[in-house]
């Protein structure tokens, strides 16, 4: 969310590294995806859910993506998965080039 001065934070991308390619032969989770929300209050209220493919089985090369997440001052996020499969891995989350604004 903010820096130390309170700045928006703006937010081109966020990846998160996770397992992937983890998806079920066939069925509900086939083509499983992660939903991601964030919420500007610091988890109070959050925003429009936004999605990013999680693979298919033995897609193992699949990067776990959201691109124009947002900005806020207090930031924080909610990822689900929904679909059946297991494990669901996180590794970690990176906010690429997320910039701080000057007001």
């Amino acid at each position: 969310g903010a820096d130390a001065e309170g700045a928006m934070v703006f937010y081109p991308s966020l990846q998160i590294d996770m397992a992937v390619g983890i998806g079920l032969a066939d069925g509900q989770g086939e083509d499983p995806r992660a939903m991601l929300q964030m919420s500007r209050d610091n988890g109070f209220t959050w925003g429009a859910e936004i999605f990013a493919d999680i693979g298919r089985i033995g897609t193992y090369s699949t990067r776990v993506i959201w691109r124009r997440v947002g900005s806020a001052r207090d930031a924080v996020f909610k990822l689900v998965v929904s679909d059946p499969v297991y494990p669901v891995t996180l590794l970690r989350a990176m906010a690429r080039d997320a910039v701080r604004g000057t007001s």
